[in-house]
């Protein structure tokens, strides 16, 4: 009740600094969930600190999970931040506890969906994202290939075919083996487009199909 009549900047900016400092049992957990509910509310400094809290910690952080599921589709600091934390996370060898990744995974292709919400072509900072969410496909941990397979099932119809064209071309040779099945599914024959061919070789079949 105290904190409801405080300005909310103020509030979160004290519930951050009691996160920060506590060590008491329970009490910075709380504190963690109450950063959870700012950042709901588009605070974007509790974002941060909850994403902060999350690269440091030895256990599951309270609030983060629930804070980049309930991001809001205007929310464009938060996204920013999701977007620099959750690429992190999908590098070759991303880090954190149990959970956080697949967090992560979710708030990167949360945003990788609302990028492409209402325009017929992709634009281009997806085609990282949607790459990335491909590659965890491959993940180790059943969690985030369960994450990554949902992700990808939303992206569907001419994006679907422009990323996987785009992602024929990828460094990463699962990623083209990805791509390649993808655009077989959807056009129903061979594409002509062997993945672990040269780049030489492929550029023919990508430009065709560009």
């Amino acid at each position: 009740r105290g904190i409801a009549v405080l300005d909310l900047k103020e509030a979160a900016g004290a519930v951050r600094q009691l996160a920060a400092t506590d060590t008491a049992p329970g009490v910075r957990e709380e504190a963690l969930r109450a950063l959870g509910q700012f950042a709901n509310g588009g605070d974007a400094d509790s974002l941060k600190a909850l994403l902060d809290a999350a690269d440091q910690a030895t256990a599951p952080v309270p609030g983060l999970a629930d804070a980049v599921s309930k991001l809001a589709p205007g929310d464009e600091a938060g996204k920013r931040l999701l977007r620099e934390r959750g690429l992190k996370a999908l590098g070759p060898a991303p880090q954190g506890v149990p959970g956080i990744r697949s967090a992560y995974l979710e708030a990167a292709g949360g945003l990788l969906v609302t990028l492409l919400s209402g325009t017929e072509s992709a634009p281009p900072e997806a085609l990282p994202i949607f790459q990335a969410v491909v590659g965890r496909l491959a993940d180790p941990d059943p969690a985030v290939r369960i994450v990554a397979d949902k992700l990808l099932r939303q992206v569907q119809g001419s994006q679907r075919v422009e990323l996987a064209v785009e992602s024929l071309a990828h460094e990463d040779p699962w990623i083209r083996v990805w791509a390649e099945s993808a655009l077989r599914q959807v056009s129903g024959m061979a594409i002509g487009c062997d993945p672990f061919a040269p780049e030489a070789e492929r550029k023919p079949s990508i430009d065709a199909w560009r």
